[in-house]
């Protein structure tokens, strides 16, 4: 059984999840989430979109577009207002901008609240692009395994359904 739960389960839920394995086991990214419907039925459809966004290979996220914009030292109107911290600036509290603004070889991103593979495999995926950056380096507050993940749109499904 793949399915933990201290709930009492439906027997036919249980067979409807055990047929829908298998081919999600051999799916695709996009497949995840069509997978993850047939799970918890439709009240996950309202958060499919933003997690159909995490999984599409297609696009660079948003984290990995902003640390790209960040080391690479050019004007963006994006990214004027992010604070660099950088340890060869002068420490009199005086910043030269024009110093502190990249390009940079090193990186290090720190996200406050949940970390994922996906936003970690993006940043490395950059650093391997970019002749510039060389090291990445990834941290958050929390970082869920894929079981973490699925209780979580297990718990976020369930208060959509009582809503």
């Amino acid at each position: 059984m793949y399915l933990l739960s201290l709930e009492t389960i439906n027997q036919s839920e249980v067979e409807a999840v055990e047929a829908a394995l298998p081919s999600a086991d051999s799916a695709s990214r996009s497949n995840i989430v069509d997978w993850a419907e047939k799970l918890y039925g439709q009240s996950i459809s309202a958060v499919t979109p933003g997690v159909k966004n995490l999984l599409s290979s297609d696009q660079q996220l948003p984290v990995a577009r902003t640390v790209e914009a960040l080391t690479d030292g050019k004007p963006n109107p994006e990214t004027d207002s992010y604070l660099i911290l950088d340890a060869r600036a002068s420490k009199s509290g005086s910043i030269d901008n024009s110093y502190v603004k990249g390009p940079f070889e090193e990186a290090i991103v720190f996200m406050i609240g949940g970390g994922n593979y996906v936003e970690y495999s993006s940043l490395q995926e950059l650093s391997q692009r970019q002749e510039m950056v060389n090291n990445i380096i990834y941290g958050a507050t929390e970082i869920l395994t894929g079981t973490e993940l699925v209780e979580q749109l297990g718990e976020l499904g369930q208060k959509i359904r009582l809503r």
